[in-house]
């Protein structure tokens, strides 16, 4: 385990002074500028020359890039199989219990298969037939579900979620200003028909869905026909209109007994690092975007407000975010998990009662969009799901499939964001974005769990608590 106090004997080599620091929650490096040290050394390196020897080398505070532990999404069930379910229906829906009008506990995606027990008889599914599935819920023949003994034919063609990366599925954002989404792969007569109708001289051919006027990013299932890959959402969009997204490196700090708040997060762009050298500012490196550091102090100096991690580095308190411990609110029990977000510093902390466990960076609703200030739980929880809607300055956006999102109130939520890598500033529409291996983690992290082959549930879950 690292400690702050706790200082390697110094080695020369090439008559270079290493001095090994240890940095709480850092899991970065500081290394030369001019090239990388040996991966194999774990704890972040600060590089010193010894006097005489000449200018100093640059200092660079480097961000953690490696994603959090992946966790299983779903918690084992010990659970008698006797037949297999295959959703057959977008938003198959998965009933607390057989009833009249049964209650919707979650629902499954088309093409996913589910384990069922027995056959079982109530009301609710006139014409059909009762299974229960792991979790606690009940399918209906005839309200989405497939049943059999053995896997159900895999008829349909669906991409189902991966569950064992960052991401459940691939992205990519339009690039081409208004470009068609089809039905299906167009014809040679219809691909000729479509080039007409961008230039004005013929109506839009029927296989065509809509134009993609705004901000549009879409999840990918395959390409078909050599042109066009078709969405998760059974769509179809040309593979030259479109730009191919990666996952943002951006991810939070565990936290334990020695890596503990408050921790500073570097945001926006990297920052220049200085030390103080005869009362003046002395700039001796840089420190990468999303670094971090725990906190020292924060001070003024010559009318400028600064902030100083270990080893006496000094940042601009403009150029940070720091991530600080409350008390748990009083209408939070004991005992239980619960998630602070702050909006003023752009931070998320999770906690087991009064511990902190894990801090990050957050991007909120920009203004005009600001989430609500209070106490709340999650009660619902997506795997992925689509979100649009009208914006000020963009016009219509469409994001689809947005990862490991819970909803905590109304149409608000805790979700995963592949689209910008710029946690630390508010630019949502709403909801609270996070780096998709932070959301990722807190998906597992909160209550309730997403039973096997639940594509989303619903239910009273983890206490989410913002203050402005």
């Amino acid at each position: 385990m690292r400690t702050w106090y706790r200082f390697i004997p110094p080695v020369v080599a090439v008559g270079v002074l290493i001095v090994i620091v240890g940095m709480v929650g850092l899991q970065g490096r500081i290394a030369h500028e001019e090239g990388e040290l040996d991966e194999s050394l774990l704890p972040p390196l600060l590089t010193e020359q010894p006097p005489g020897a000449g200018a100093s080398p640059k200092i660079v505070l480097r961000a953690p890039t490696a994603p959090l532990p992946l966790r299983p999404i779903s918690p084992p069930v010990s659970f008698e199989q006797a037949n297999h379910a295959l959703g057959f229906r977008y938003r198959s829906e998965i009933f607390e219990a057989t009833a009249e009008k049964p209650k919707v506990v979650g629902y499954a995606r088309r093409g996913t298969y589910l384990k069922t027990g027995k056959r079982i008889y109530g009301p609710g599914c006139s014409g059909g037939r009762w299974y229960p599935v792991p979790g606690g819920g009940h399918v209906c023949t005839k309200r989405g579900f497939l049943v059999d003994k053995s896997k159900p034919k895999r008829w349909i063609r669906q991409r189902a979620a991966t569950l064992t990366g960052v991401l459940p599925y691939r992205y990519a954002r339009l690039k081409e200003p208004e470009a068609p989404r089809l039905f299906r792969v167009p014809t040679t007569r219809e691909v000729k028909l479509m080039a007409q109708a961008a230039a004005g001289k013929s109506p839009w051919p029927d296989v065509v869905d809509k134009r993609m006027k705004g901000i549009f990013f879409v999840a990918l299932d395959r390409i078909e026909g050599g042109s066009h890959y078709r969405t998760i959402r059974g769509r179809y969009v040309h593979k030259d209109h479109l730009r191919h997204l990666t996952a943002p490196a951006m991810r939070g700090q565990l936290l334990d007994r020695d890596n503990q708040l408050p921790l500073v997060f570097v945001y926006g762009e990297d920052s220049p690092i200085y030390r103080l050298e005869q009362k003046r500012l002395a700039k001796v490196g840089k420190a990468e975007k999303h670094a971090r550091f725990p906190l020292r102090r924060i001070f003024d100096h010559e009318g400028r407000k600064l902030v100083e991690g270990p080893d006496s580095i000094v940042l601009p308190r403009d150029n940070v975010r720091i991530v600080r411990r409350i008390a748990r609110p009083d209408r939070i029990p004991d005992n239980v998990k619960w998630i602070h977000v702050d909006l003023s510093e752009q931070s998320l902390v999770a906690y087991k009662d009064e511990r902190p466990v894990f801090a990050t960076l957050v991007s909120s609703g920009k203004e005009g969009f600001e989430p609500p200030i209070g106490v709340f739980r999650v009660v619902s929880k997506r795997l992925s799901i689509t979100m649009n809607g009208p914006d000020p300055d963009d016009g219509w956006y469409e994001v689809e499939e947005v990862p490991w999102t819970q909803y905590y109130w109304e149409s608000y939520a805790l979700h995963g964001t592949y689209w910008h890598n710029d946690f630390g500033k508010p630019r949502s529409h709403g909801c609270t974005n996070l780096a998709p291996t932070d959301a990722r983690w807190l998906f597992t992290w909160t209550d309730p769990r997403l039973p096997e082959g639940w594509h989303g549930a619903l239910g009273s879950g983890t206490h989410v608590t913002f203050s402005g």
